[in-house]
């Protein structure tokens, strides 16, 4: 206590402290089967905290807007990723429809199961089956993070090997 009797404030830095294993066993939790790993769950969440106009004065207030802020950046990310994974669909798809195009696709597609084939497998099952992710992983036997990974892979080996051929051809 303060020589007046009022309890001393903390400073956000001291209450974050204090409750950051907390946090860390939160994100733990809300990044379970989502492509955010729990340590920049963490980090993006203490970063937003310490940049809100009012900042939590109790450790309780500092959980509470932490599982708020780590709720929204899963969601976000979802999001995100989803509306990534349909662009890049109906860009594969259209291609795939555009006869002018289907030589090139198709051969970028036959090297790339040649060099990777699980990443190749990934990519036919999510543009051509429409499978989400977790169903890919069961599928492939791998784990949900992999298939994300290798989504990725496959969607930009592919745009680079299409952006070849077509500045070769002009």
């Amino acid at each position: 206590m303060q020589p007046n009797g009022s309890i001393p404030q903390r400073s956000i830095g001291e209450l974050v402290a204090e409750v950051y294993p907390e946090l860390r066993r939160m994100a733990a939790i809300a990044a379970t089967r989502t492509p955010v790993s729990p340590s920049s769950l963490v980090q993006d969440s203490v970063c937003r905290i310490l940049k809100l106009p009012k900042p939590p004065d109790s450790a309780d207030a500092v959980r509470a807007a932490a599982f708020n802020i780590m709720r929204w950046i899963v969601i976000d990310r979802f999001r995100s990723d989803h509306a990534r994974d349909a662009r890049e669909r109906r860009s594969i798809t259209d291609r795939l429809e555009s006869d002018s195009e289907l030589p090139e696709l198709a051969a970028a597609l036959t090297e790339l199961a040649e060099l990777c084939p699980r990443k190749a497998e990934a990519l036919m099952l999510h543009v051509v089956s429409e499978m989400t992710a977790s169903r890919i992983a069961s599928v492939l036997d791998v784990n949900e993070r992999t298939v994300h990974r290798d989504l990725d892979f496959a969607r930009r080996w592919i745009a680079s090997r299409l952006a070849s051929r077509e500045s070769h051809s002009q």
